[in-house]
């Protein structure tokens, strides 16, 4: 019984096509590259996988917002706000503390405000 390749997502054929084995199912293996090729070329597809790499694109905004809050967390709980050679501790510089600390929170923000306007653009599409 032969695989209906007609029926399978691009991903699926890709794998098919990483893991099958060509010197003993050829014709299969030019089956599986037809459909590729027809799945690439299809415009519905090629929308899907545009989508795909804007929603990751914008994901990657999230790692920067998870690092920018992470550090204004770990710079509350230490008492010290380091940047390029430049410290504030709470007790002897509180103003220069509080000012990193407030950098670290409006950059994560900022970045999140981005990121929700871009996803809001994506989904909107």
């Amino acid at each position: 019984m032969e695989p209906n390749y007609s029926t399978y997502t691009l991903d699926e054929l890709i794998d098919v096509e990483s893991h099958i084995d060509k010197v003993i199912y050829p014709e299969r293996y030019k089956q599986v590259c037809e459909q590729i090729t027809l799945k690439q070329n299809d415009p519905k597809v090629a929308d899907e996988i545009k989508l795909n790499g804007k929603v990751a694109k914008v994901n990657r905004l999230l790692y920067l917002v998870a690092f920018f809050w992470f550090f204004a967390f770990f710079t509350l709980l230490t008492g010290e706000f380091r940047l390029k050679g430049y410290s504030a501790y709470y007790e002897g510089n509180t103003i220069g503390f509080f000012c990193g600390v407030v950098l670290y929170f409006s950059l994560g923000l900022l970045i999140y405000i981005k990121y929700m306007n871009q996803s809001r653009k994506i989904i909107s599409q």
